[in-house]
């Protein structure tokens, strides 16, 4: 029995010394291959007038330990951009990213992402940024004039101010595509021209195809044009005036619109034919009282992606008001 409990009593000095000498876990810890550092995030160019290019090299630095890899560099503006130097860096060495940026088509305040893909397991994607103010020598505080329904024969008046960046340039004229739609400078000053926009009672039925035209001394920029949107209605009026599916995938389900026809006051009419151009819609209507009509229109399952537009043209018995034309318009997506 002495034998037994001396060894017993042997055992447990034994493992005590043994957990004594085992030594604590440390915590796992991870340090990234590399690390890349832009020195400067954000570029901003100040003003630069419309259709000029800008240029602007990004440098970086690998502070990580490991060499740096750059896989990828994207950008979904109208950029180019080119990897100056070569796409690997051993830690401590710096490179550039020359990034272009074309401001034709831009207007006003712009900003514009670039992404870097690296090899770094912890931040594989690095952003810099270019902002800045894309100006020109004239332009227009509205990029359009929307007059929405406008009832036939009378009128509707709209302003839009046109301002002058360049003392240089000078306005020489400002007219309408459209003989119904009177334009005038109602004020003006050096900087600044308030340009009055008036449809006339005798504009015609139907979407009105209209442009104001600013003619200018500036080479860049000699001619503004600001497109008019509006539908001349009579004595039937329509709700929606403008039919818009939206966004659509292609191929995806069909999308259907209510449209509603109808007189104030009541008078009492009859759909003889409806057309469609292009053919892809299709319209259903259905009379609701003498002086009112539904129309169910249907977007067709869209094959081609594209912004596609037309125009529907309902002709009814109402003699003062034959023809009723309603725009429509859809952006399918893939």
């Amino acid at each position: 029995m002495k034998i037994r409990s001396m060894f017993l009593v042997v055992l447990v000095l034994g493992s005590i010394l043994s957990a004594g000498c085992t030594p604590a876990k440390q915590p796992i810890t991870s340090t990234p291959a590399s690390s890349l550092r832009i020195d400067q995030p954000v570029y901003n160019f100040g003003k630069v007038t419309q259709g000029k290019m800008v240029t602007h090299d990004f440098t970086f630095t690998n502070t990580g330990p490991d060499k740096l890899v750059i896989t990828h560099v994207q950008t979904t503006c109208s950029c180019t951009v080119a990897l100056v130097s070569s796409k690997e860096f051993l830690p401590g060495a710096s490179g550039k990213i020359r990034v272009t940026f074309d401001s034709k088509g831009y207007l006003g305040n712009v900003t514009k992402t670039i992404t870097v893909i690296d090899n770094d397991p912890v931040k594989p994607a690095s952003e810099f940024t270019i902002t800045g103010e894309v100006i020109t020598d004239i332009m227009s505080d509205k990029t359009e004039l929307f007059f929405g329904s406008i009832k036939k024969g009378s009128e509707k008046r709209q302003d839009l101010s046109v301002s002058i960046a360049n003392p240089a340039v000078h306005i020489t004229a400002v007219t309408s595509t459209n003989p119904s739609v009177r334009v005038s400078i109602a004020s003006a000053s050096a900087a600044q021209k308030i340009v009055r926009v008036t449809v006339t009672p005798n504009a015609g039925y139907g979407p009105l195809n209209a442009f104001v035209a600013v003619f200018s001394t500036s080479k860049e920029h000699p001619v503004l044009l600001i497109p008019l949107i509006g539908n001349i209605v009579g004595d039937i009026l329509v709700n929606p005036d403008t039919v818009d599916f939206g966004v659509v995938r292609r191929g995806g389900e069909y999308r259907e619109i209510a449209v509603y026809l109808y007189t104030q006051p009541e008078q009492a009419f009859s759909i003889t034919r409806i057309t469609a151009v292009p053919g892809i819609v299709e319209i259903k209507p259905v009379q609701q009282n003498p002086g009112s009509y539904k129309l169910l229109v249907t977007l067709k399952k869209a094959k081609t992606i594209g912004t596609p537009q037309g125009v529907i043209t309902v002709r009814t018995t109402l003699k003062t008001m034959p023809v009723v034309t309603i725009p429509y318009r859809a952006t399918i997506t893939q």
